[in-house]
């Protein structure tokens, strides 16, 4: 594909891709990449549609991330954007949900896994975000940090598979529940 088959949507996903960050500074287009050396032809592109890559530069709105420590931090991150839309789009609320069992030997920490999990809800705010919508915009509100009891089951072997798939099929609402 040469320069003039692309748009600047191509190579704004091509370096998304890439693991290249675009930003306007001082009229001029910074990159930066974290996936090593850009292509001698993205280069190319870039150059090509400069132009347009400055209008779509000047058009975005950054995210505000990382998140404020609490409060309203603005609009939704593309990860975040993206977590909500499926949200919005499929009846299957419990989507995103990530569930798994662990067999422990020995007895269980309870309150040291319960302490791991409330100073990984402190340290990372978005355990802590939720994404309210207000007039179909979503913004992403993080909340302050509470403690959350843990809850433990000894759940028999037979029903362990059974139970776990209960717990996946729990919805959480993305506009009031953070995800842990």
């Amino acid at each position: 594909m040469t320069a003039h088959e692309t748009t600047a949507h191509d190579v704004i996903r091509r370096l998304d891709y890439l693991g290249v960050s675009l930003r306007l500074e001082d009229g001029r287009i910074k990159f930066r990449s974290t996936g090593g050396d850009i292509p001698p032809e993205l280069l190319a592109q870039m150059k090509a549609h400069r132009d347009d890559l400055k209008s779509l530069l000047e058009a975005r709105t950054a995210p505000s991330w990382p998140p404020a420590a609490s409060g309203d931090s603005g609009e939704l991150t593309w990860g975040q954007r993206g977590l909500w839309t499926s949200g919005q789009l499929t009846d299957e609320a419990a989507v995103h949900h990530i569930c798994g069992a662990v067999r422990l030997r020995g007895p269980l920490d309870v309150a040291a896994l319960d302490a791991a999990l409330d100073e990984a809800r402190a340290a990372h705010p978005s355990l802590r975000t939720v994404f309210p919508a207000e007039r179909g915009t979503p913004r992403q509100v993080v909340l302050p940090h509470t403690t959350a009891p843990l809850a433990v089951e000894d759940v028999p072997v037979e029903h362990r598979r059974r139970r776990c798939a209960e717990l996946a099929a729990v919805p959480f609402a993305l506009d009031a529940e953070p995800p842990l």
